[in-house]
């Protein structure tokens, strides 16, 4: 019943944002479907995202060397990097966007692209892998491009669409963000399951 009542919610969410643009005419309309080609990236992100708690966790769990500098790194204790790494790099980001050019849909896309590298990386340890078991640095790696990829996604999500929409509709175009998240819950679940052992299989890291 849940994921009935998030397809409904999404449906009339996005239904509507679209009835609402297609009823515009000019740079108004193309504004708005920019943007709602920025709200569908944003579920993509936020499917990716959620991967941390899932299968990244069993990816360390069952690929990654246990220890760094001599420390016994338990699989799910990389979840702290995530926060870690926000706040870090959050001083940063924010002296960047006063500096760095581009629009809030430049910086949008860079976001976007972060969060690919992040995943894209974890391709490499394979060529560098001790009997099937990576160094944990490839995990920090990726959790520092996925975690400043959400700085900028999450961060600027709502001042974007609420650039490019009329200012008449920014209440319902930020609840239309906020359906994003949601819509990727059950997404990424469905995607993490997907690195479970098959029935009748023992996984032992």
């Amino acid at each position: 019943i849940c994921y009935t009542i998030v397809g409904i919610v999404a449906f009339y969410g996005f239904a509507r944002f679209l009835k609402i643009a297609f009823s515009l005419h000019g740079s108004d309309r193309k504004r708005m479907l920019v943007a709602f080609i920025l709200l569908l990236q944003g579920i993509i992100f936020f499917v990716l995202y959620n991967q941390m708690p899932t299968s990244l966790t069993f990816l360390a769990q069952n690929n990654i060397n246990g220890t760094i500098f001599g420390w016994a790194i338990p699989a799910a204790q990389y979840q702290i990097l995530n926060p870690l790494f926000i706040l870090l790099m959050s001083p940063f980001l924010a002296w960047a966007y006063k500096r760095a050019p581009g629009s809030h849909v430049t910086k949008f896309c860079f976001g976007m692209t972060l969060c690919a590298l992040a995943f894209l990386i974890l391709w490499f340890p394979q060529f560098f892998a001790s009997d099937g078991f990576m160094s944990p640095l490839w995990m920090v790696a990726t959790y520092w491009f996925q975690s400043t990829g959400e700085l900028l996604i999450s961060g600027l999500g709502v001042a974007m669409v609420a650039e490019l929409c009329p200012k008449g509709i920014s209440g319902f175009v930020m609840g239309v963000w906020f359906i994003t998240s949601m819509v990727a819950g059950p997404i990424s679940a469905w995607v993490g399951s997907m690195t479970a052992p098959a029935k009748n299989v023992t996984y032992t890291a």
